[in-house]
């Protein structure tokens, strides 16, 4: 072996082991949040090695996670052109579809992920994120169940997959879900409210109260789950106390239709007209009514 060859050795090792403590300063500046250092190194490392696939990809993320779309796509598309089957940098492209509101480009990334590896929960969640988004419920149900059959403790999952099964009036199964979710995680206020709509719709109002009241003391800015007990508050023909849930709600959410709408309902039973045309007026300006479920 000639001395020059030994030394190109020498300098590819040296490079590698660079390259590698530069990628663990920026991950632990990264997962710390500190992305303006973090995507310093990233960049230095680039300017090394441009083909580097691992920066590529997480410079991705970076972009994502601070909006820049476009940037993120092009640094995982790279990333993809080098390493065909790189299952992370596909997954990853899928949530910057998602985050742009591109759900089928979405869809078609995360399900490349998943082709490339059966066993990639994140990427069967993210494809029941975009089928549930796309209207493909059934199908959104069996990537969840998938995810959940890997990891049966995966709270985000059971919550999602619980909320289509509402949407399809198989409450059963949805209050089984919800409630596992809750078990699991107590202190998930999604999954306290959505768990109360079921409660709710089958009035069950005593139930859908403490899982709304209780989604509230974890998130008092829950405009949602106030807009619910409100409801349930008005059912219970306790008015006063549906009106402070729906002013909270509206103060919070000032776009949402629903809030107004639901006002102008409790108003009006109080004999409040003039406030209750008010407010209907204001559902009506609204671009339609929002939803019931966070």
């Amino acid at each position: 072996m000639s001395l020059a060859f030994k030394n190109q050795n020498i300098q590819r090792s040296e490079q590698k082991q660079k390259i590698q403590s530069l990628l663990e300063a920026a991950v632990e500046r990264h997962q710390n949040g500190n992305l303006a250092a973090a995507n310093m190194i990233y960049e230095e490392i680039r300017k090394i090695d441009p083909d580097n696939v691992v920066a590529l990809q997480l410079s991705g993320v970076l972009a994502c996670q601070v909006q820049q779309y476009e940037a993120s796509l092009s640094l995982f598309s790279r990333a993809i052109y080098l390493k065909p089957d790189y299952a992370e940098a596909y997954n990853n492209r899928g949530i910057t579809f998602k985050d742009m509101g591109q759900f089928d480009d979405a869809l078609a990334d995360y399900s490349k992920a998943v082709s490339l590896k059966p066993n990639y929960i994140d990427a069967l969640y993210n494809c029941g994120i975009a089928l549930q988004q796309l209207n493909r419920l059934d199908e959104a149900i069996v990537s969840y169940s998938k995810a959940i059959s890997l990891r049966p403790n995966y709270v985000k999952a059971l919550n999602n997959r619980g909320n289509i099964f509402k949407d399809l009036d198989r409450l059963d199964e949805a209050l089984a879900d919800l409630s596992k979710a809750v078990k699991l995680k107590p202190d998930d206020a999604e999954a306290l409210n959505n768990r109360g709509v079921i409660f709710q719709g089958q009035k069950v109002f005593d139930k859908a109260l403490t899982d709304y009241n209780r989604a509230i003391a974890l998130r008092p800015d829950f405009a949602a789950a106030l807009n619910n007990r409100g409801i349930v508050f008005q059912e219970l023909s306790m008015l006063d106390e549906a009106l402070v849930d729906f002013n909270q709600a509206i103060a919070l959410e000032a776009n949402v239709a629903e809030n107004f709408n639901n006002r102008a309902n409790i108003l009006r039973e109080l004999g409040r007209l003039d406030e209750a045309m008010a407010d209907s007026n204001k559902a009506i300006a609204r671009p339609g009514l929002s939803r019931c479920v966070e």
